[in-house]
């Protein structure tokens, strides 16, 4: 079972074609082999046959992106092989070894999604609330999450790794989000046996105010005047005007005391540091993740 010649032929009569971004070209081979069995698939990898991502030896420009092959007027050992080929990537402003396919650009695409979530006060941070300071129950809002699918090839995959960097959030400003605006929330990886390569994609979630939250100080309890580090004791409901403890939570200054009416609201976990938040979610260095961003 083996290849015994192969020999590129002429195309005959072609048309020249060129557009903005474009280049396309192909060579024909003739293959013949000496088992019936052999099949084209021993055509297409045959010596002297060109491989996928192999230059065009007249054109450096432009690679092998295809290769078909078929019998050649119903001979099982007579083969005719078409490799085509297209302009590099590089060419067209992508970046990468067109022979390392672990080297391109993520391709991206779009992973928003619209959801409605109940809210407690507005963008300005004022409390949705009736004349009493009741918050109103049942207010909801449209959210858009926008969101980026980043995909490339790589040439490993681990569901450590993905376990690892799932549904953390970016610590610092990352290709055009500032710090905390991005979550990467799935990971996932396909291997790709034509490349021999796994193609791993990366959901990133969108969020304007950030995904680690700052939280206006509120509270149904105060704390009793004079007390410096209050305990469970120094702990006491928060009584509305007929001496009953309120239904719903009153805005604290910062300190454990009922905020005086007029005074800005305080947000926690440090007023004085809007950068400080809770963290829900765990940070991370996106630089560190390796995503090869087409604008980079």
């Amino acid at each position: 079972m083996s290849v015994v010649s192969v020999e590129e032929v002429a195309k005959g009569a072609r048309e020249s074609v060129q557009k903005i971004g474009s280049r396309t070209d192909s060579r024909v081979f003739h293959v013949i082999c000496d088992d019936p069995c052999d099949g084209p698939w021993v055509a297409r990898s045959a010596a002297g046959v060109p491989g996928i991502y192999e230059a065009h030896p007249k054109d450096i420009t432009i690679w092998c992106t295809e290769i078909r092959a078929k019998p050649y007027e119903e001979d099982p050992l007579h083969f005719r092989v078409v490799a085509r080929y297209g302009i590099r990537r590089e060419a067209e402003g992508g970046g990468g070894d067109p022979e390392h396919p672990e080297t391109w650009p993520a391709e991206i695409d779009d992973a928003s999604e619209h959801v409605q979530e109940e809210i407690t006060e507005d963008v300005d941070g004022v409390p949705i609330a009736n004349s009493l300071g009741d918050l109103f129950r049942g207010v909801m809002c449209d959210v858009t999450y926008s969101g980026m699918v980043f995909t490339q090839y790589e040439v490993s995959y681990s569901g450590a790794v993905a376990l690892f960097y799932s549904d953390r959030v970016n610590i610092s400003p990352w290709e055009g989000m500032a710090a905390n605006q991005g979550k990467l929330s799935k990971i996932r990886g396909r291997w790709d046996s034509a490349k021999g390569l796994w193609s791993v994609s990366y959901t990133i979630k969108l969020h304007w105010f950030g995904w680690n939250p700052r939280l206006i100080d509120r509270g149904r309890r105060h704390k009793l005047p004079g007390v410096y580090n209050p305990t469970w004791r120094d702990k006491v409901a928060i009584l509305d005007a007929n001496g009953f403890p309120v239904s719903q939570d009153v805005n604290l200054d910062g300190d454990g005391n009922v905020l005086a009416d007029g005074a800005p609201l305080v947000y926690l976990p440090d007023n004085n540091d809007p950068d400080k938040r809770f963290k829900k979610y765990r940070e991370l260095d996106f630089a560190l993740i390796g995503i090869r961003h087409p604008q980079a």
